[in-house]
């Protein structure tokens, strides 16, 4: 079963998590000058800007913004929908364009990490995890078990770099 277009053999190559040399493809990886959010606020990852994207009120935009990793944003904004805080109408079809746009801003502001991915290739990259994600990514990693949209996106606008060059 093919998870998405750019789907390849086992053993071709392809990066199958974001950790390590490939830390900085992940969404926790903290980005040197930060990424601009509608609210005027500076934010270190872009796992935090997306969060803070599903808030209609801008108190839980700032809660999820301070906290201090990517993953302490994740948790902020997943006890705050608990707590009752209103979430966009629109989620589910604006989260593919929310992640689209502050991944473009993470690559298209930080020459170095635009290098790292441009080097990448012509590789697949794939967003593997073992928590579950398998719309952003793939569970368990090396299965086709996910829709890999992040790994999608990724290739995307490493794709883009590459035509401007």
């Amino acid at each position: 079963m093919e998870i998405f277009p750019r789907q390849a053999e086992i053993g071709t190559d392809r990066v199958e998590r974001f950790l390590r040399k490939f830390y900085f493809l992940n969404n926790m990886f903290p980005v040197e000058r930060g990424l601009d959010t509608p609210i005027d606020v500076r934010v270190p990852t872009t796992e935090h800007a997306y969060h803070m994207g599903k808030f209609v009120d801008d108190e839980p935009k700032f809660l999820v913004a301070n906290a201090k990793t990517g993953m302490e944003a994740k948790e902020t904004a997943n006890k705050l929908l608990e707590e009752g805080w209103e979430k966009i109408e629109d989620w589910d079809e604006s989260k593919f364009g929310i992640m689209l746009g502050y991944n473009r801003q993470k690559f298209s502001e930080n020459r170095e990490l635009a290098t790292k991915l441009i080097d990448t290739g012509s590789m697949l990259l794939v967003e593997g995890n073992n928590h579950g994600d398998r719309f952003w990514g793939v569970d368990p990693p090396r299965s086709n078990n996910g829709a890999n949209h992040l790994g999608e996106i990724l290739m995307l606008i490493r794709d883009d770099l590459q035509s401007a060059m």
